[in-house]
This record gives structure tokens, C-alpha cells and sequence, in this order.
């Protein structure tokens, strides 16, 4: 299973390098090396979150993943930190909800404000 992790990670490593590259071919950039590592290490991410998914429904595969320990433990603690934060910005929102009954007030810039000059009778 880890000649299969491996070469999975790096076809799909590979093949997002190449689209990295012509992308920076056509927009006439330079290569970033440290994108270059990135996107190696996040096509590893891809591929072991795509076979931890696939383990509970495979029950074959899930024998064959106890060296992906890494990931299962990245992948908890990003569940905890998004849980997190989504609890946190829905408790003790920084900025007041606007609901459906109360639409949004929008005050005029001090730009759109005209200054109405006094009436005056004309004889």
C-alpha cells in the first residue's frame, strides 16, 4: 500500500507541477521553488485524504492504511480547529447578524450629502 500512496502522490504531484508550470509559462512569471514543494506536499495530502476516505467504505483498504497515522491525526486536528472556530464565530460573532426582518441599514457617505441652499422668494 505505500508503493501505491507513493505513486499516486507523485503522478497527481506531477501533473499539478506541469499545470503550475504552464501557468507561470503563460503568464510569463518565475517559478516559485517554494510553491514547487507545496504543491508536491499538498498532492500527498490530496491522495492520503482521498484513501482515508475511501477506507470506510472499502474495508480492505483500512487493513492496508496504518501508515497514514500522520494524516488521521492532521485530519482531527483540523476538524477541531474548524470546529472551533466555527463555534466561536457563531457564539460571539464579531460583527452583528443581519436577519431577513432586520435588512441592513446603509448610512450616505458624507460625499452624497448635498447641502440645500435656503429658498428665496423671487419677485
Amino acid at each position: 500500500m505505500d508503493r501505491l500512496v507513493f505513486l499516486s502522490t507523485v503522478t497527481l504531484g506531477v501533473a499539478f507541477l506541469l499545470l503550475y508550470g504552464l501557468r507561470c509559462w503563460r503568464r510569463e512569471e518565475q517559478v516559485d521553488i517554494g510553491a514547487l514543494v507545496n504543491i508536491i506536499l499538498e498532492a500527498g495530502g490530496v491522495i492520503a485524504g482521498a484513501f482515508l476516505i475511501l477506507s470506510t467504505i472499502v474495508p480492505e483498504l483500512k487493513s492496508q492504511l496504518a501508515t497514514v497515522d500522520l494524516y488521521i491525526f492532521i485530519s482531527g486536528m483540523v476538524v477541531l480547529a474548524v470546529s472551533v472556530q466555527r463555534l466561536k464565530r457563531d457564539i460571539w460573532p464579531s460583527t452583528p447578524r443581519v436577519t431577513a426582518a432586520q435588512p441592513a441599514t446603509v448610512l450616505p457617505s458624507a460625499s452624497a450629502i448635498q447641502v440645500m441652499e435656503p429658498l428665496t422668494e423671487q419677485a
